[in-house]
C-alpha cells in the first residue's frame, strides 16, 4: 500500500473518531482521552472553525455530519 493511502486511511479514520456522537460516559472518556492527546501532540489537523463542531458531538445525540472535519 503507498504512504498516500496510509495517510488518507488515517484520516478517514480520525474523522469518523471525531464526528461519533457519545453516548455513555464511557464514549465521552475516551474521545476526551484521544483529544487530550491530539492537543499534547500540538498538531491535531483541525481548523478553528472545526473545534465547534467536534464539541457539539459531545452533546448531540446524532453524528455531525460527514466530512465535517474534512
Amino acid at each position: 500500500m503507498r504512504l498516500n493511502e496510509l495517510l488518507a486511511q488515517e484520516e478517514h479514520a480520525r474523522d469518523e473518531m471525531l464526528r461519533f456522537a457519545v453516548e455513555s460516559i464511557e464514549d465521552c472518556a475516551a474521545k476526551a482521552e484521544h483529544l487530550r492527546w491530539l492537543l499534547n501532540e500540538g498538531d491535531s489537523g483541525l481548523e478553528d472553525a472545526d473545534w465547534n463542531l467536534l464539541l457539539q458531538s459531545f452533546v448531540n445525540s446524532t453524528p455531525v455530519a460527514a466530512g465535517a472535519f474534512s
